[in-house]
């Protein structure tokens, strides 16, 4: 059977066959000791974790899985990048202009981690733990209400309080008293109310929704000082705890709020399985250690073998480029286009000296039909760069520093902003061939 639990500051909160109980913890871990002396074995527990170590806030996320929002977290909360940390988040709400937030829970000091090792220990099964954040979430925050959640012991004088506002705001605030730090509970309430504009003056055609779960020694419509202005202003809802037991009981499994979520999974053994699996394992990995010899041995052969037939394919492959270039060679030498004739040096200085600065030679050559080709790359571009507004002024340039050149424009290639590469052909006067 399972039963419901609320760890909240330093209580722990459980419901029996005489109603709900409460007794006061130290450590958070004392909880399990709780659990193990009211309850029977194999009992399961889903647990409302937000005990005085646990923080929440509304934060600004992205939209993602756990592991972005991780990472979005830590720029802000660095605790949580210890593993033993517990924290969770609940689902992303828009807050505009196309961002997201949402409700964070952390722990200032690591406290689940040990209290699920001792319930190991314990033998008292944890099957979830959430926030009390997650219960917020499945309560409040319809758009263009206020609505609130309030949890309240005016015994030991402490409140759960969680807002969210017409205009979209919203806000998790925790009173809690201790000797060091008296609290005036009610006045607490009030002034959160009142932070966020839940006045009792109000008057509109939609009324605060006030949703207050109320522990079994607590009555706040005789002990609250302003009851009958809230009662009237507002539209309140009073429950017992038992209405909280419904909630954690209805919050889906692997819910993203888990507390839990992030803790590493441990595989629990028998001792005799144990032994088994110990001496299975090392005679598993004798009959291993074996086979990796031989296959090692076999590796390094196979190995050898591929080392020498990639150092005779590179040689292959370095002859065939020898020989290539050599036959190149050998057609460039019967055409007598390596001839730098005084006509050629000329030819190529009257070149030069008719380009502009912004654009690169990168190939020229010489037929013997009397054509050239010339590549090239213009460097500065811009949006209103065209083919006509580049090649025009350097074809120009061509034909007036070196006479008898004629550029075809037809074949003048301008390949784009992106590539800048400019293509120039044409024809030259015979001199300048041979």
């Amino acid at each position: 059977m399972k039963h419901a639990v609320i760890i909240w500051e330093k209580t722990v909160y459980f419901r029996t066959k005489d109603g709900w109980q409460k007794n006061a913890i130290g450590k958070t871990e004392n909880a399990v000791n709780v659990l193990a002396d009211n309850f029977k074995k194999g009992s399961k527990f889903c647990i409302a974790y937000d005990p005085y170590i646990l923080s929440t806030e509304v934060v600004d996320c992205p939209k993602g899985p756990r592991t972005v929002m991780r990472e979005s977290f830590l720029e802000t909360h660095d605790m949580i990048s210890n593993e033993e940390t517990a924290w969770g988040y609940q689902p992303q709400w828009s807050s505009g202009g196309g961002g997201f937030s949402t409700y964070l829970s952390y722990e200032t000091n690591p406290s689940l981690l040990p209290m699920m090792q001792k319930a190991e220990e314990e033998k008292v099964k944890i099957s979830s733990v959430y926030p009390l954040a997650t219960l917020v979430s499945q309560t409040i925050g319809a758009p263009g209400k206020t609505s609130v959640f309030l949890m309240i012991d005016s015994e030991i004088k402490q409140a759960y309080m969680a807002i969210s506002s017409f205009t979209g705001m919203r806000a998790i605030r925790k009173i809690f008293n201790s000797e060091d730090r008296p609290v005036d509970l009610w006045a607490e309430i009030q002034l959160f109310l009142a932070e966020y504009g839940v006045a009792f003056d109000f008057v509109g055609h939609s009324k605060p929704q006030i949703k207050i779960f109320q522990a079994s020694n607590t009555d706040v419509k005789t002990e609250c000082p302003f009851w009958s202005e809230m009662n009237n202003a507002c539209s309140v809802d009073i429950q017992a705890f038992d209405a909280l037991e419904k909630l954690l009981f209805a919050v889906p499994s692997r819910h993203i709020g888990s507390m839990t979520a992030g803790f590493p999974q441990v595989l629990n053994i028998d001792p005799v399985f144990q032994g088994l699996a110990v001496v299975t394992l090392l005679a598993l990995g004798f009959v291993g250690w074996l086979y990796w010899s031989e296959q090692q041995e076999f590796l390094e052969q196979q190995q050898e073998i591929t080392n020498q037939k990639n150092a005779q394919a590179i040689v292959k492959n370095q002859l065939l480029k020898n020989k290539k270039e050599i036959e190149s060679l050998k057609v460039l030498f019967s055409e007598d286009n390596l001839l730098a004739s005084k006509e050629k040096i000329r030819f190529i200085q009257g070149f030069s000296e008719g380009l502009p600065l912004d654009y690169t030679v990168t190939n020229l050559r010489i037929f013997q039909d009397n054509a050239f080709q010339m590549d090239g790359i213009l460097w500065n571009l811009n949006a209103k760069t065209t083919k006509e507004n580049v090649a025009n002024p350097i074809i120009m340039a061509l034909e007036r520093s070196v006479k008898g050149v004629l550029v075809d424009s037809k074949k003048t290639q301008f390949k784009g902003q992106e590539r800048g590469e400019l293509t120039i052909e044409g024809s030259i006067p015979k001199q300048f061939v041979k």
